[in-house]
């Protein structure tokens, strides 16, 4: 590094001294020659690059629907010209002025995000697009499997179950062989944007009174833990889930516990749903 930058500064003073010799005209010449022979050799160097300016050559700046897009060097003219207008990467391709094949999709889009990595170029579903609002965190670039984006979503579950495959026949069992409503919070992940999932939970759920005893179990409680796979934004699901059967409340002592498999529907996910589909609509 310290040799190629005294490469540099030689060739400067260098060319500062032939102008004092030379006439003007020659001089400048041939320090304007001298210097961007010693600044390429400097680039190739440390494998620097400059920063090409955009080719506009067929897509002013001005009037981006001029393209005739024969080739890829004019579809990224219009991305370029697209990108200066403040034009939105979703805009640039849904918009076009003609229509683009998949693999000029690809060259825009690619464009964009080679300017700005968050750039909004994909358009998610709208009935998943409430638990993308909702993701604690979730990608933009196609990355997950299929071609889909990893995302992962933390949030309150209020989910019915249909449980079956219950295990023992004590208390716990009997009491939650009609099944009932688990409340609590829900942790998401899904590599496939939602359509399908993976999810874990914890929560609690009331007991059926009817198959206990009242003086052994005066305010019956089931604190539950489970995880399993969902579909379509978390709505259907399976899952395997482990429930302690609370005596006297949900702090009471833990009298005794079985596990079961259930069959779900997320009730706080419908929600999500909804409410995502309809504000996706008021922006379009």
């Amino acid at each position: 590094m310290r040799a190629l930058t005294a490469m540099a500064i030689a060739a400067f003073l260098y060319a500062c001294a032939a102008s004092k010799k030379d006439p003007a005209g020659a001089a400048e010449a041939r320090r304007r020659t001298f210097l961007s022979g010693a600044l390429s050799a400097v680039f190739a160097a440390l494998d620097i690059q400059p920063k090409k300016a955009c080719a506009l050559k067929v897509c002013s700046s001005e009037k981006p629907e001029e393209c005739q897009w024969s080739s890829d060097v004019e579809l990224e003219a219009y991305a370029c010209a697209s990108w200066k207008q403040r034009v939105s990467c979703l805009d640039a391709i849904e918009k076009a002025p003609i229509p683009m094949s998949d693999s000029q999709t690809r060259i825009v889009r690619q464009y964009y995000l080679n300017q700005n990595g968050d750039a909004d170029c994909y358009r998610t579903n709208p009935l998943l697009d409430g638990a993308f609002r909702t993701s604690v965190w979730h990608t933009d670039r196609n990355s997950g499997w299929l071609g889909f984006e990893h995302a992962i979503q933390v949030a309150p579950t209020v989910t019915l179950g249909i449980p079956f495959l219950i295990h023992g026949d004590g208390n716990a069992a009997k009491a939650i062989a009609k099944g009932g409503t688990v409340t609590g919070l829900n942790v998401r992940y899904t590599p496939l944007s939602y359509v399908a999932s993976i999810d874990a939970f914890i929560g609690t759920m009331d007991a059926d009174t009817a198959s206990l005893d009242p003086e052994r179990f005066p305010s019956p409680r089931f604190v539950v833990i489970g995880a399993g796979v969902d579909a379509v934004a978390g709505i259907l699901g399976f899952s395997v889930v482990n429930a302690r059967l609370r005596g006297d409340g949900l702090f009471g002592e833990n009298r005794d516990s079985t596990w079961f498999t259930q069959i779900t529907i997320d009730l706080a996910a419908v929600t999500t749903m909804v409410a995502g589909a309809a504000t996706k609509g008021e922006e379009n």
